[in-house]
């Protein structure tokens, strides 16, 4: 019986990010970059800040980055295209003109599809999906895109184990595991 849970767990729990690489892009070239607040589609309050701040933080952690935080982003960002855009409303041409003027090689979009609570049985726990790319500021091409659904779940009955019971852990996770596979790709 033990050994049936652990095996539906980690197939449960298995899985990854859907990843697309620009075949042309030398993506040890892109270690300028900007990151923007995300969209969030989420409805779930500051998700999109909260996502973009914890992913900035964890790609500097990397070491392979010169990354202008999402804060100085919105900076250059209004400077450039005026103070009654968004960062959802850019269009490629505005994404390069903002790189252009902040010295960037590339810079980082995202969008939150989901952040918030779920439950399943008695239990609630966190799930958040996640859509990031990076755009190159020369040319207005996507470099990468990568499109990232991860969930807490609830713990194991039996075994006592697993599961991530808070969104901002959840968070710190995904924006780990993604920093990590971002930084992999760019060593290529």
């Amino acid at each position: 019986m033990k050994r049936v849970i652990l095996i539906l767990f980690l197939a449960i729990s298995c899985g990854g990010p859907r990843i697309f690489v620009n075949p042309q892009a030398d993506l040890p070239f892109y270690n300028k970059v900007g990151i923007l607040p995300f969209w969030d589609l989420s409805g779930t309050r500051m998700a999109g800040e909260k996502v973009a701040t914890i992913l900035y933080t964890e790609l500097m952690i990397t070491g392979q980055f010169e990354i202008l935080n999402p804060a100085e982003m919105v900076i250059k960002m209004k400077e450039v295209v005026g103070k009654d855009k968004k960062p959802v409303d850019l269009s490629i041409q505005d994404l390069v003109k903002i790189g252009k003027a902040a010295g960037l090689k590339g810079i980082i979009q995202g969008v939150v599809v989901e952040y918030g609570m779920t439950r399943s049985g008695g239990e609630s726990y966190p799930i958040i999906t996640l859509d990031v790319r990076l755009i190159d500021t020369q040319y207005g091409k996507v470099v990468w895109e990568i499109s990232y659904t991860k969930s807490g779940r609830p713990k194991i009955p039996i075994l006592g184990i697993g599961g991530i019971s808070s969104l901002p852990e959840l968070n710190q996770k995904v924006c780990k595991e993604l920093a990590e596979i971002i930084a992999k790709k760019m060593a290529k």
